[in-house]
């Protein structure tokens, strides 16, 4: 569904965005295999906006705020907004939780500590940074560690380090 705000009575052609709209959330819910009801985004548009952008609130209403009428700025605000939509606040900050903790396995050393100087050494014990940067090469090489499981790059790390 869409809601068209237009104080300024600026040219569009509302059906064709109306079946923009449809159409787009339909091939989204295609390319990523879900049920076109998934992806049914109910959006309100704002044309006659100085500053170009979209929003998604807390309770997920989505709205784009336009300067004029662009079939592609449109389009392509669809297509982002429909792939947030299947990932939705809860999702997304799981994620965030679960991105985090396995960045931290890699480099366990945060924001803070790197400022004070003196409190995490660059260098390895043992001084070797070429082994370590090239064992992290290693493992992080395309293809490398997509699919693997955790464990699995844990022992990877372990071996390579050797």
């Amino acid at each position: 569904m869409l809601t068209i705000v237009n104080p300024n009575q600026l040219d569009i052609p509302d059906e064709r965005a109306r079946v923009l709209l449809l159409t787009t959330c339909r091939l989204v819910a295609e390319e990523f295999h879900q049920k076109p009801k998934h992806v049914e985004i109910t959006m309100t548009l704002v044309l006659g906006a100085g500053d170009e952008r979209y929003s998604i609130d807390k309770k997920g209403l989505l709205t784009m705020y336009l300067e004029r009428w662009d079939e592609g700025k449109f389009v392509d605000g669809v297509i982002t907004s429909a792939i947030q939509w299947m990932a939705p606040l809860p999702m997304r900050n799981q994620m965030l939780t679960e991105i985090v903790r396995r960045t931290d396995l890699i480099v366990p050393v945060s924001a803070k500590q790197l400022r004070v100087p003196g409190a995490h050494s660059p260098t390895p014990p043992g001084g070797d940074s070429a082994g370590c940067i090239s064992a992290l090469s290693t493992l992080l090489a395309p293809g490398r560690i997509v699919g693997r499981t955790h464990k699995h790059f844990q022992k990877e790390a372990a071996s390579s380090s050797r």
